[in-house]
């Protein structure tokens, strides 16, 4: 797509949103959790952070640490969450200019346990340096290429007058009204060619970035750990001067995140492929977590309730949008919870409703004054392949099964 015909469908989606505020709050907190997540664990990640992305989510949601995993790996992710947070308020202050003392402020809170970097001496040597939070670097940070080239940054006496340099630009683009993408992407850009600190570099950009969009009432753009080729790929298109391209990569995520807001906004599904490996493996991180010590307290409906809510009911639509995808293929399908009591009412798992938010919270907050089930599964079935028109043969019940069991003492 070119970059004429992303800026219309940018702002296309932009005014299909506007239209739709304001969003009922439930809807924009479980879109602002997913972006804030996403963005969490994929800025992390990029750089190096070994938590995936379940470990990241039930460190946030549960403050359950991943066993074997760096201390240091999970205090980035604590202090890029706060960081996003800290957007956010910025964000409701439309006084509060864009300052280097705020860029500082941001490094404070991404580097909880800064520890060290590593530098290049005069010999060429690599050798360890103490990063010091929200100050800019004091000895150069450049980087040596795998071509074994050098790729420079700013020299450290440079980085105060840049800095300046970058935000008049920044503010001079806002007085005359320049497109936000074209602003978010060059402040970006201009921020990583400064490199004005020993470490964060890459974060604190992704989070400016994010503020000018969240600042233009646009959603936060996530640059995936998959696709980080690409994403560097474009950098390195834009230190050769065609920055365009860099502009277009970051206007084609802009115009994912649009889409999955306004999904979010229309009340609908907004997991997203490879959401349901997500979820599986933030489940197994909880029950990992719960089986480390043991429980003292008694299986009780409001505890099971609360499991049933906040893990099977997200667990379940994600696995609906994506095990639907056979059903055009058989004529006969179903899916359903199976409980081994009698008294709990059944719910079609394929009907659409299931989708809406708080459909299935409201069916398990319905059963919970019934007896409780000691095993709960969910089932999926289909019947009847379609091999050609109208015309199927016969399979046998081919079963496709996921279950929690709840056990007491």
């Amino acid at each position: 797509m070119d970059l004429v015909t992303l800026i219309k469908r940018i702002d296309h989606l932009h005014k299909q949103l506007e239209e739709l505020r304001p969003i009922p709050p439930d809807r924009m907190r479980r879109i602002l959790q997913k972006f804030r997540l996403d963005s969490n664990y994929h800025s992390n990640s990029i750089e190096g952070n070994s938590l995936n992305f379940g470990e990241t989510k039930t460190f946030l949601l549960h403050g359950l640490t991943a066993k074997g995993k760096p201390l240091r790996d999970h205090l980035d992710i604590q202090g890029h969450d706060e960081a996003i947070k800290y957007l956010e308020e910025l964000v409701k202050d439309d006084e509060r200019p864009l300052t280097q003392n705020l860029i500082r402020e941001l490094h404070r809170l991404i580097l909880k346990d800064p520890g060290h970097s590593w530098t290049e001496n005069a010999e060429g040597h690599k050798i360890p340096k103490k990063i010091k939070v929200g100050q800019y670097k004091t000895t150069p940070n450049h980087v040596r290429t795998m071509t074994g080239e050098i790729f420079y940054f700013a020299e450290p006496h440079e980085v105060p007058a840049k800095m300046d340099d970058m935000l008049r630009a920044y503010q001079k683009d806002r007085e005359e009204q320049v497109h936000p993408l074209f602003i978010a992407a060059k402040l970006h850009y201009s921020f990583v060619r400064i490199h004005p600190f020993d470490d964060g570099n890459g974060r604190i950009s992704r989070l400016l970035m994010n503020l000018v969009l969240m600042n233009h009432r646009l959603p936060m753009v996530v640059v995936k750990t998959e696709d980080k080729d690409n994403y560097y790929r474009a950098l390195r298109q834009a230190d050769g001067g065609d920055i365009e391209a860099f502009v277009s990569y970051i206007g084609e995520q802009l115009v994912h995140s649009l889409e999955l807001m306004l999904k979010g906004a229309k009340g609908e599904n907004i997991d997203e492929a490879g959401d349901v490996d997500k979820k599986l493996d933030l489940l197994k991180r909880r029950l990992q977590g719960l089986g480390q010590k043991p429980i003292k307290e008694k299986r009780t409906f409001e505890n099971t309730l609360q499991f049933c809510v906040s893990s099977i009911a997200p667990l379940t639509r994600s696995l609906v949008t994506e095990l639907s995808k056979f059903n055009d293929l058989f004529h006969e399908q179903s899916a359903k919870y199976n409980v081994n009591v009698s008294n709990w009412t059944t719910v079609d798992l394929f009907d659409k409703q299931i989708m809406r938010p708080g459909y299935l919270e409201e069916y398990f907050e319905k059963n919970s004054d019934k007896e409780l089930p000691s095993k709960l599964a969910l089932q999926f079935w289909w019947d009847g392949l379609i091999t050609s028109g109208t015309e199927a043969f016969q399979t046998g019940q081919d079963w496709i099964s996921f279950s929690v069991s709840i056990t007491s003492e």
